[in-house]
């Protein structure tokens, strides 16, 4: 090959590589940003709270049941990035966008960290763009999303400018981790976690007359820290304290299972299959001498893998933790390797593994966020036709009844109606949002609740309203008491109609295989 021929193919994988990386990223975000509202279960709830916070100057109706504050609540991304256009430009557009930088944070991410730890772009980190459809985005953990995302984004900041002056540093990352603060705590603790680990075991490893560059470097980090900490404090203190709620762990073998939440998928044999797939391909390349680990990544690798084994499930209020970081370890794991020459001959069977791997979990994901945008689709449809003001409540069958659909995705669903018709929703998730249900009301709220079930129903039609003066004696927020009366509508989510006593007057006003929308006459 002459010296031109060489030049050429050079400068074609220059642009090749980043070309086919892009390439694939686009279709790996295709699902959600054909299908937005197919990210289910607590998307819904951020989608109406940022429609309550941009329209609520000029909506009366939501003024009679909402109200504003201005705490620092460290979960606010979408609220600080969508919130503002939403009377611009309509919301469900403004989510979707947000939605697919949010989500494309983590393998950007992980294709900066490679090319900081090796100096050039290549395909391997998006070998496992399979965890880009993950428990949390299955959840709709979307200000979660962007905050682990922008913490990989960072991480990868962190080692590309540690070589230079420190204060322009700190002028840099200060501002990153406040801003890191605010879309999600636990992205700007993920980013002090991995950068804490990757600054001790350089520490560790370093000569001795290298010793005091390494403790500057962990002063450094202390210092940007500090200020976010700080935020933390104060709006545990703004909120009356650390959150309630104890610590809870799960069994051995539930800790082991954490890995396949990186997976997303509802089926935990066939998650198990699949991470058991790419743990036997990646000792395998290891043992031939066919992949290695960047040195410097191995301790925060390491860290993060054990973060996911031995996190709590529940810990300060924040539930459902352990499926939370599987998706940053697997992106963290992948960027931080490389393949060697000694890869050259099994390359194709490892792009046919992997991308045989990858067109299955993007099928799954388009099918399963296709079926829940599809059904929401029709519930907003139905929400559209409800009156401007109404109260909506939601119930559910017995769990031998109810849809796999609605038992994993849709039962937090019913915050749409705030977007659709002004409405009341007396499960709104207020607890982690600078919107809050004004104080005569706050009796009919109960954040996160699941829906009622139609025991439930029956034992709380005949009791009286809620009030202030006896909220809580029987050691439960109730704030369907005497429901016929309070609320205007009630959201059946079961694919056979209620069947309800005839004085409690509902009416269907809209139906769907998956849920019926009664009018209580």
């Amino acid at each position: 090959m002459s010296a031109v021929q060489r030049n050429i193919a050079y400068a074609g994988s220059l642009i090749g590589r980043p070309f086919c990386s892009l390439l694939l990223l686009a279709l790996a975000l295709a699902p959600i940003a054909f299908h937005p509202l197919g990210i289910g279960r607590d998307y819904p709830n951020h989608l109406a709270r940022v429609f309550i916070q941009g329209a609520f100057g000029h909506q009366p109706a939501l003024q009679q049941f909402y109200q504003l504050n201005q705490q620092a609540i460290p979960d606010l991304a979408m609220d600080l990035l969508v919130g503002p256009f939403v009377g611009l430009i309509n919301v469900y557009t403004a989510a979707t966008v947000f939605s697919v930088f949010a989500v494309a944070l983590l393998p950007v991410g992980g294709m900066l960290l490679h090319f900081v730890l090796y100096r050039q772009w290549s395909l391997w980190p998006l070998a496992c763009l399979p965890a880009l459809y993950s428990a949390p985005l299955a959840g709709g953990l979307i200000n979660f999303l962007a905050g682990v995302g922008l913490s990989l984004v960072g991480f990868s900041g962190w080692i590309a400018f540690r070589q230079r002056n420190r204060w322009l540093r700190l002028a840099i990352f200060l501002p990153l981790v406040v801003v890191l603060w605010f879309w999600h705590a636990l992205g700007f603790l993920a980013l002090g976690y991995m950068v804490l680990a990757y600054e001790v075991a350089r520490a560790l490893h370093q000569p001795k007359h290298a010793s005091l560059f390494c403790q500057r470097e962990l002063l450094l980090q202390s210092i940007l820290f500090m200020v976010p900490l700080a935020l933390l404090i104060i709006s545990f203190l703004s909120l009356g304290g650390l959150p309630a709620g104890g610590i809870s762990f799960g069994s051995p073998m539930a800790m082991l299972i954490n890995f396949t939440f990186a997976f997303g998928l509802s089926d935990l044999l066939q998650g198990i299959i699949v991470l058991a797939v790419v743990a036997v391909i990646l000792i395998a390349l290891r043992q031939a001498g066919a992949l290695v680990w960047h040195p410097d990544i191995r301790v925060p690798v390491i860290a993060v893998g054990l973060l996911v084994l031995f996190i709590p499930e529940k810990f300060l209020g924040i539930s459902l933790l352990q499926l939370r970081f599987p998706a940053l370890f697997v992106f963290l794991l992948f960027a931080g390797s490389q393949l060697t020459v000694a890869s050259v001959k099994v390359r194709g069977l490892l792009a046919i593994l992997f991308l045989g791997l990858f067109a299955w979990q993007w099928s799954y994901a388009w099918q399963r966020m296709a079926s829940v945008d599809r059904v929401q689709r029709e519930m907003t449809e139905a929400f559209a036709g409800m009156s401007e003001g109404s109260w909506l409540l939601t119930a559910w069958p017995p769990e031998k009844d109810r849809s796999e659909l609605v038992w994993n995705e849709l039962y937090h669903s019913s915050s749409l109606a705030v977007i659709e018709a002004m409405a009341f929703e007396p499960k709104l998730f207020t607890n982690t949002s600078r919107v809050n249900v004004r104080a005569p009301l706050s009796v009919f709220n109960e954040p996160q609740a699941y829906p009622a079930k139609m025991l439930e129903l029956l034992e709380r039609a005949a009791k009286a309203a809620p009030n202030e003066a006896g909220w809580g004696q029987d050691g439960a927020a109730r704030y369907f008491d005497g429901w016929p009366g309070t609320f205007d509508y009630l959201l059946w989510l079961g694919r056979q109609p209620l069947d309800a006593p005839t004085d409690w007057n509902l009416t269907p006003v809209a139906t769907n295989p998956e849920f019926i929308l009664y009018r209580i006459n």
